[in-house]
């Protein structure tokens, strides 16, 4: 393998652990404030402590990824 391709598969490498480690930090932040809203809202409104961890999970994945894909676009 040329040092080019070499140098080309390191910065790929690079780009998709950035893309990843965003993607994890905005996946759990999103999930935990998910979390904690869902349960406010049910005890405020509902006068039960239930958390919808389905509807946090779902939030936190649509928004993890498009927060990720988004501050990698616009480090560029």
């Amino acid at each position: 393998m040329k040092k080019t391709d070499q140098q080309n598969m390191g910065v790929i490498l690079m780009k998709i652990n950035k893309l990843a480690i965003e993607f994890l930090i905005g996946f759990a932040v999103i999930l935990v404030a998910g979390l904690i809203v869902t349960f406010f809202y049910n005890l405020i409104v509902y006068r039960t402590s239930i958390v919808d961890g389905e509807w946090s999970f779902r939030l936190a994945l649509i928004l993890g990824i498009s927060r990720s894909i988004l501050r990698l676009q616009e480090k560029k």
